[in-house]
């Protein structure tokens, strides 16, 4: 009987690229099962693909990395532009600690910061109304996740509605972390009387309250009000508020933080845990 040829380290490698490529997040259990091989292989394989920084390593495995705007504020190296809303969710993200309960609202940069406590968090408690951040932040087994119920709305990839309100009345967070569309010194904004709603609650909920915003959500109508700016803690943009913005955050006792001057801190032993 022809035994099954094993593969070399290079084809390993490839396989490993194409898995992170195509997958948010994928599990060294996994990988070993597919490319015939020892989890103990498999981890040789991650450190050194991380050390060449073609992949990010994360709890029991890996992700593609960031796009150096996330990490560094920098410009993607194609040329392509600043990455935003990468690097304001991974600012965002380090507001979170071990062990605490967040809550995370819709929106793409909040999906960044999912991304990010996926990679380097552990025993955390998610709790969220969009199905997209469930999925990523679900694929670390140190992450309970919860979904609130409620009204799905397949453009927003979210639900709301009484019962998304209601079920959030059960929890007390840490930290929640909440994306405005339009955001303007009267406070941050949304498109539907639903999405704010159910943000308003969410900040509600928390004792640190963190809101996140595009540089294009100041130019945004703003539509149905979230809540006044002094109701938050923080904001993080990417550069600097409009000045009329920041100073109604001043006089409100809101802190600003510039995303583009974060660098992600280098994950320690306690936090890769069985990584």
């Amino acid at each position: 009987m022809t035994r099954p040829c094993r593969l070399s380290k290079q084809d390993r490698h490839s396989r490993i690229l194409d898995e992170t490529k195509s997958c948010v997040f994928v599990r060294i259990s996994d990988l070993a099962d597919r490319l015939g091989v020892s989890t103990e292989t498999v981890r040789r394989d991650l450190d050194e693909l991380s050390e060449s920084g073609l992949i990010d390593r994360a709890y029991g495995g890996a992700t593609a990395p960031l796009p150096r705007g996330a990490k560094a504020g920098g410009r993607v190296a194609d040329g392509g532009g600043v990455d935003e809303a990468a690097a304001i969710g991974a600012a965002a993200a380090q507001r979170v600690k071990p062990g605490q309960t967040v809550m995370l609202s819709g929106g793409g940069i909040v999906l960044h910061t999912a991304r990010e406590l996926a990679r380097l968090s552990v025993n955390l408690i998610v709790v969220t109304n969009s199905a997209a951040i469930a999925a990523v932040v679900a694929k670390n087994p140190t992450i309970q996740v919860i979904l609130l119920p409620g009204v799905y709305n397949p453009a927003e990839g979210c639900v709301g509605g009484e019962d998304t309100v209601e079920y959030l009345k059960q929890f007390h967070a840490d930290v929640a972390v909440v994306e405005a569309s339009a955001l303007t010194r009267e406070g941050p904004y949304e498109e539907t009387s639903v999405a704010a709603t159910v943000k308003r609650a969410m900040l509600q909920r928390a004792a640190k309250k963190v809101l996140v915003a595009a540089g294009v959500a100041q130019w945004c109508k703003p539509v149905r009000k979230v809540c006044t700016l002094g109701a938050v803690d923080e904001v993080v943009v990417y550069e600097r508020l409009a000045k009329p913005i920041a100073a109604a955050a001043r006089r409100a006792g809101t802190a600003v933080s510039n995303a583009s001057s974060f660098h992600t801190p280098s994950r320690s032993r306690t936090a890769a845990g069985g990584a």
